[in-house]
């Protein structure tokens, strides 16, 4: 953030609120897993990419790996909606044999011994409610433990690899619930990066799970990509925050033996995010959080373009009800159900892409162009810099921003 160009005044609540619960989402919370944090539409403006990218015609019959599609799979079964043509793999390290949902409220992973592997909230449940959840962790698990010992009885004492469910009390426990996502041109597989399991593909995006390491995980994963993509196959990684806001995300494409990366891009509304992804990593070399922090803290070294970023970005966040300025002039939630909708992917993405209509998507550009980057607005409506050119953060804020006035 410091590189960024950001202060105390840009911190919001949900940032903040964030701060506290995060213990809870890192994979030390889960045994060293990744936790699997899936919801509905989450890749939107990833997909938005991926439809409009200038790098392959994808046409019917094009393979696409979702990696680190999580469990449930709901980004591989998003992806298979809209591409319904294309032949969709999602793929995870951990597909679990049960998962429970409890009431309206969680949902919780399961594994074979019954142990809970991991627990998050429904679509629908409140926010709020979830962070407490969160907080109260050991409690919460021995809650949802309880329930799927309660629950497991119901279930047919013989399995024969197909899906079934209990239900008592709102609540449901399943077995083998991939069942219930696989179509025809849906399928799962068990496996990461390295797996040599998995089937040639045109197409790999591999989301919100590469910021968990270093470089050198990215450079295992271009290796094994390059092995698993056809010519010129393309290989998208990235992050993004749970109602689709914040993307960012790196573009490959397999060229020869290898794949050479063609662009880096990111939603505008990063220049200023009101949640943690976009500053999120685990590794002090994690490359993608530090491009970004490069690029916004030159954006916003640009007086004119950081008051008027600003000044609208606060009024969309008040006329959405999200957010709006104390007497201190720092950040607070608007209203009762803000955090509520903060977390909603429409709300979300209606104040990112106002902000690429009103221009600041093409501005942005063209700060970082006077700082001497190749960038461009993408057809996603991102902003798009050639990766070539980056330099290392130090060397580039020490920079002053050649004047256009």
């Amino acid at each position: 953030m410091n590189i960024a160009g950001l202060t105390a005044r840009d911190v919001s609540p949900l940032f903040a609120a964030t701060l506290v619960a995060i213990p809870g989402f890192l994979p030390g919370a889960w045994n060293g897993v990744v936790p699997p944090i899936t919801r509905p539409g989450r890749h939107r403006r990833i997909d938005d990419y991926i439809s409009s990218q200038p790098w392959q015609q994808f046409g019917a019959g094009t393979v696409a790996i979702d990696l680190g599609c999580g469990f449930p799979p709901q980004t591989a079964v998003d992806l298979a909606v809209r591409f319904p043509e294309w032949q969709i793999v999602g793929v995870d390290p951990a597909f679990d044999p049960f998962l429970l949902y409890a009431g309206n409220e969680l949902y919780a992973c399961i594994a074979g011994s019954g142990q809970v592997r991991y627990f998050g909230r429904q679509p629908d449940a409140a926010a709020d409610g979830f962070l407490k959840r969160i907080a109260d962790h050991d409690s919460t698990v021995r809650w949802l433990s309880e329930l799927f010992v309660k629950l497991l009885p119901k279930l047919p004492s013989e399995t024969d690899g197909e899906m079934s469910i209990a239900e008592a009390d709102g609540s449901r426990l399943i077995r083998w619930p991939l069942k219930q996502w696989e179509s025809p041109n849906l399928t799962f597989i068990q496996a990461g990066i390295g797996s040599r399991e998995l089937p040639r593909a045109d197409l790999i995006r591999c989301c919100n799970v590469l910021f968990y390491y270093g470089a050198s995980v990215r450079r295992e994963f271009e290796t094994w990509a390059a092995s698993v993509l056809n010519d010129g196959g393309v290989a998208i990684t990235g992050s993004n925050s749970p109602n689709s806001t914040e993307a960012r995300y790196e573009v490959y494409r397999k060229e020869g033996d290898a794949v050479n990366e063609k662009e880096f891009a990111f939603s505008v509304d990063n220049v200023r995010p009101s949640g943690v992804v976009s500053w999120f990593s685990m590794a002090d070399d994690e490359p993608s959080s530090l491009r970004l922090a490069q690029v916004v803290g030159l954006i916003r070294s640009d007086a004119h373009y950081r008051s008027a970023f600003d000044e609208r970005l606060d009024e969309l966040l008040r006329i959405n009800q999200l957010m709006v300025r104390d007497t201190d002039g720092h950040l607070t939630w608007a209203a009762s159900d803000s955090l509520q909708r903060v977390f909603t992917v429409e709300t979300g993405v209606a104040v990112s892409e106002q902000l690429d209509r009103d221009g600041f998507t093409e501005d942005a550009c063209s700060v970082l162009r006077r700082f001497g980057f190749t960038a461009w607005r993408n057809d996603a409506g991102c902003v798009a810099v050639e990766p070539s050119e980056f330099v290392s953060a130090r060397s580039n804020l020490q920079r002053e921003p050649p004047s256009d006035r």
